[in-house]
């Protein structure tokens, strides 16, 4: 299920946009039965809602807000701020995104144990794009996932960080 509206202010200068919205993917409530309850994202793509791919729409709830403008016609900036949780807590965390590799054993997806907990954690990333032209940009990310409970039950640390810059010709 998903929730999400916006609005863009395009007579303004910068025209700045708002959005807020609220995700949330169905979990297995027992994993022992017989029956997979997990939403399972056939064709996946993490860029619409975390440029990371820590958190998937798998056992998740996500409730955000997002920011941009467009100081000038080639920039745009955002800045999203995302609260992340599981919706079963006793299905895992899913992370990955889709079926990326030919052969071994990774799917594309991984799965860590929840603990029984469901605060996956706090986010928050930046990103900006300059268009050079209809076929040519260059993108940067900085992303920040501050731990909740299920990642400090996995990991000492208690922030991921994440950051491209990626240089993109379309044809």
């Amino acid at each position: 299920m998903a929730v999400e509206g916006g609005y863009q202010w395009s007579a303004l200068a910068w025209r700045p946009l708002i959005r807020i919205g609220a995700f949330q993917g169905s979990g297995d409530e027992d994993p022992a039965d017989e029956r997979y309850e997990t939403f399972f994202e056939l064709l996946p793509t993490v860029r619409k809602y975390s440029l990371t791919a820590s958190y998937n729409l798998m056992n998740s709830i996500d409730l955000f807000a997002q920011f941009s403008l467009r100081p000038r016609a080639p920039l745009t900036l955002g800045i999203d701020l995302h609260r992340v949780g599981l919706t079963e807590p006793n299905d895992r965390w899913y992370f990955g995104a889709g079926a990326t590799q030919e052969r071994g054993t990774i799917f594309g997806y991984g799965a860590r144990v929840s603990h029984g907990s469901t605060n996956l954690g706090t986010v928050i990333q930046g990103s900006g794009r300059y268009d050079f032209g209809a076929h040519w940009s260059v993108n940067g990310f900085l992303g920040l996932i501050k731990e909740g409970q299920v990642v400090r039950d996995s990991f000492d640390g208690d922030t991921l960080s994440y950051g491209y810059l990626e240089n993109a010709v379309r044809f």
